[in-house]
């Protein structure tokens, strides 16, 4: 990667634009500062946390957030905290998915243009395929392996719109959604990025093919934080291939895939084959 970046021109004016974004986050200010190895996941996963604990209106634990999340070094009354800062936690939100974006344009996908595509003939996991279903935001398939085959953009990508945020909660499935915090779900960001229009066209694919076969899953985390797209993905096919690169990504998928199924229904896909977890090839290029 070093040798192809040293060639990627980066435009000073979107480098100074990440600066600006970037500087006083609140929360990329939390995440420096709690996490050792800080990623998007983490992210999700904090925000998660900080809309529970204001919805259930417990003072005490939003006490670690003081200073960061919540600038206000004094720790006033709960009500008037949640108040003041309300606007200024999506406003930032909003600006660190940017930030995401401009970012993996700058350092990630200008770099794919000076780096050769591999040959699909010799990786088999990516020869022939019909559609590809990508969580990246970059263009790392169509650059690198096969121009030509239709991509699913899932989450957006670095041309467009792209989707950062938190799942449903109990609140959602009931209909009693806060409005004032709804910009953090990523149902809804789908919807406002148009996004979803991609579901759409696997749908159709599905509606004239009566059944979609197998899904191939590489690379992905399956984390819990992507649970309700990872659920309405894997309903469309009848088998699915989960590919993993050693013991310890293979553990994580299996606690992963629990927590989103439970038990009881993911042993019964592994059961009947709807699931089946393989060893990567070693001579595949990733």
């Amino acid at each position: 990667y070093e040798q192809y970046y040293r060639k990627t021109m980066i435009v000073p004016e979107e480098l100074s634009e990440l600066f600006d974004i970037v500087h006083e986050n609140c929360w990329l200010k939390y995440l420096l500062e709690q996490k050792k190895n800080p990623n998007w996941t983490s992210l999700e996963k904090t925000v998660t946390d900080v809309l529970r604990i204001i919805e259930s209106k417990d003072s005490k634990q939003l006490f670690p957030y003081f200073g960061n999340i919540f600038p206000s070094s004094k720790r006033s009354s709960f009500s008037n905290e949640i108040k003041r800062n309300t606007k200024s936690l999506l406003e930032d939100f909003d600006k660190l998915i940017y930030s995401l974006k401009l970012y993996l344009k700058i350092f990630v996908d200008n770099v794919l243009e000076y780096i050769p595509p591999f040959d699909e003939n010799v990786n088999e996991l990516f020869r022939n395929k019909e559609y590809i279903i990508s969580f990246n935001y970059t263009h790392t398939y169509e650059k690198l392996y096969n121009p030509k085959v239709q991509v699913c953009y899932i989450h957006g990508s670095v041309d467009g719109d792209i989707i950062v945020g938190i799942n449903p909660n109990k609140d959602d499935i009931k209909g009693k959604t806060n409005p004032k915090y709804i910009g953090f779900k990523k149902y809804y960001q789908r919807i406002m990025k148009k996004t979803i229009l991609f579901m759409g066209g696997l749908y159709f694919i599905k509606k004239n093919k009566k059944q979609l076969e197998t899904l191939i899953c590489v690379g992905h985390s399956l984390d819990v934080t992507d649970s309700d797209i990872i659920i309405s993905v894997f309903d469309l096919f009848d088998h699915i291939i989960i590919y993993y690169h050693n013991d310890m990504c293979l553990d994580s998928y299996i606690k992963n895939l629990t927590q989103i199924y439970g038990a009881k229904e993911f042993n019964n896909m592994l059961l009947s084959l709807k699931i089946v977890f393989d060893k990567l090839p070693e001579n595949n290029c990733f």
